[in-house]
């Protein structure tokens, strides 16, 4: 017989492949790195509605070089997910629209297709 533990664990588990497999759909060559980035974008829009974020600090938030994050938001900015502003002194980055769109959209439906699975590891507490 499987514990209870072991059984949380093997819901939650197969609730992250299901997630990881879907977001690939949505989200496409963003990889998970990318993902964090826009979810901390997010995030930032959301707390205050700051003009985007520095380079220095989603490079603090990821514990990534920054040199790997300029790297993966030229690309991200070439796939349409994030703008950059070049000022004097920082690189601002912000989240697209579509982006934002995108992000709401997927957290809706996941939230949604997920609410069995949820309960079910919830009820094992």
């Amino acid at each position: 017989m499987i514990s209870a533990t072991k059984k949380h664990i093997q819901l939650f588990r197969k609730l992250q492949l299901n997630e990881a497999a879907h977001r690939r759909k949505v989200f496409g060559d963003l990889g998970e790195f990318g993902f964090e980035i826009l979810i901390i974008l997010r995030d930032a829009e959301e707390d205050g509605g700051n003009r985007g974020i520095n380079v220095s600090s989603l490079s603090n938030i990821l514990d990534a070089p920054r040199r790997t994050i300029r790297r993966r938001l030229s690309n991200m900015e070439i796939l349409g997910w994030v703008s950059i502003e070049e000022k004097k002194s920082e690189i601002r980055v912000l989240i697209t629209q579509l982006a934002v769109k995108f992000l709401d959209d997927w957290i809706t439906e996941s939230m949604g297709a997920n609410e069995k699975a949820m309960q079910r590891i919830q009820e094992f507490r």
